[in-house]
């Protein structure tokens, strides 16, 4: 048996999943869901869209091309015999610190920064760039004073995976999928895809809240809540 069949065989497979004409159908709402399964005990989920996939169940061949630009864990068909798929690219994941016993399945790098947080007093650091791995692991420690939407940008990374962590907030970021908007050229010295449109959603990070982008996660960093406030943030790059 398959390694990825034997992960999910005689487990709970939860259907998170909603159609464009009803009310919870957000790529945000079941991400939002699909980690309720997942901490109520789920090995994967049954989705909809490529947007929202961990699991996806009897596609067509046009659905498989479109999914395999995301690759998810598993595809299930009944008609097809299917390419072999690992995971490189999720969507975004929004939490907190004293919640990290609800995030062991995320990637040990990324548990690596967690555990350098805990570690070292970031709100003491001074701006720029730390060093941990070298180009494999760093942080960049910011300040700045958040403002309109119509003053910042958008962006998206294609080598490093941005670990958002807020350590005097508060601060809006604005998220969307970046197949969902204008893709500019990409910047290769900077590891920077510019990109415009609108957002299909947005978190708020206050003291302690983490955000992690990955490739396909376009955000637009920086936006004001109830006015301008001045925030200090840890972002760490984690290299793919």
């Amino acid at each position: 048996m398959n390694d990825k069949i034997k992960g999910i065989h005689q487990k709970l497979v939860v259907s998170c999943q909603a159609l464009p004409h009803e009310p919870l159908h957000s790529s945000f709402i079941m991400g939002r869901m699909a980690l309720a399964a997942f901490q109520g005990g789920a090995c994967g989920i049954r989705a909809n869209t490529k947007e929202d996939i961990a699991v996806y169940i009897t596609p067509t061949m046009k659905e498989i091309e479109e999914l395999m630009e995301v690759k998810p864990a598993i595809i299930l068909s009944r008609l097809h015999t299917l390419p072999s798929i690992t995971i490189k690219e999720f969507a975004m994941i929004f939490g907190n610190v004293k919640d990290l016993d609800n995030y062991t399945y995320l990637d040990e790098k990324i548990q690596k920064c967690f555990q350098y947080a805990a570690e070292h007093d970031l709100l003491s650091y001074e701006k720029g760039r730390h060093d941990i791995d070298g180009d494999a692991l760093f942080v960049n420690i910011v300040e700045y004073e958040t403002t309109t939407p119509e003053e910042r940008f958008w962006e998206a990374h294609k080598y490093y995976l941005d670990l958002h962590v807020m350590l005097r907030g508060p601060e809006q970021i604005d998220g969307n999928f970046i197949q969902n908007m204008e893709q500019k050229d990409f910047v290769e010295k900077d590891d920077f895809l510019p990109l415009e449109g609108e957002p299909n959603n947005h978190v708020v990070l206050e003291d302690g809240d983490f955000l992690l982008c990955y490739p396909a996660d376009a955000h637009r960093t920086a936006v004001a809540v109830n006015g301008p406030a001045k925030i200090k943030k840890a972002i760490f790059k984690i290299k793919i």
